[in-house]
Formats: structure tokens, C-alpha cells, sequence
């Protein structure tokens, strides 16, 4: 198992949105979801360096709720590194929204 393996609290955000999902990354996968995303895709780290290359699918239609990226099913990439108390901060983009800048930060909760 590396450092990295575990299971994270995530947090994002872009210029519109503020929410939070939950994230596993075992055996270079990751997968996760929120109240109406799932999240599954691949993991690398290289030293402090991280790569997240997520499909990101819509699973469920809750009130107001709308998808960050504004479509129910996108690819999402992500370069980040690992930061103090078992957190990892990174940056990402959809191709399929790429005028929308997103931020993620995740947090440990368990290994």
C-alpha cells in the first residue's frame, strides 16, 4: 500500500459551486461519488505528485441540485500534490467545460 491509498473527504470548488464527496483511491484506482455524481477512474503518485483522471456520471435527480460542470456525464483531470496532514491539494479541468476552473482539496479520513 503507498501513502496515498485511503479513504478522503473531497472537497471542490469552482466559481459557482462549493460542494463535497467522498473519495477512495486503492491500487491506482479511485472511485467515490456525492449526493447526485458518482466518480471512477485512475490514480498515479509520484513522489508528492498526484494525477486523478476521473469520469464523473450522474447517478440521481435531487431537487435543485445541478452538476458543476453542467452535464451529467464529463471527464475530469486532475493534477495536485500531497500537503501536510494527509491532504492533497490540486487543480483540474473538463474537457467538456473547459472555460470552468476547478479546485479540489482532499483530506484523509481513513487508510
Amino acid at each position: 500500500m503507498t501513502a496515498i491509498e485511503g479513504f478522503y473527504r473531497a472537497e471542490f470548488m469552482t466559481p459557482e459551486h462549493h460542494g463535497f464527496g467522498v473519495l477512495a483511491i486503492a491500487n491506482g484506482t479511485a472511485r467515490g461519488g456525492d449526493s447526485i455524481m458518482s466518480y471512477v477512474g485512475s490514480c498515479d503518485c509520484s513522489g508528492g505528485d498526484v494525477t486523478l483522471d476521473l469520469e464523473v456520471c450522474r447517478h440521481s435527480h435531487l431537487g435543485q441540485m445541478q452538476p458543476i460542470f453542467k452535464t451529467d456525464c464529463c471527464t475530469l483531470c486532475i493534477t495536485g500534490k500531497q500537503i501536510d496532514g494527509g491532504r492533497i491539494a490540486g487543480t483540474g479541468h473538463s474537457p467538456e467545460a473547459p472555460d470552468i476552473p476547478f479546485k479540489l482539496i482532499l483530506t484523509k479520513l481513513r487508510d
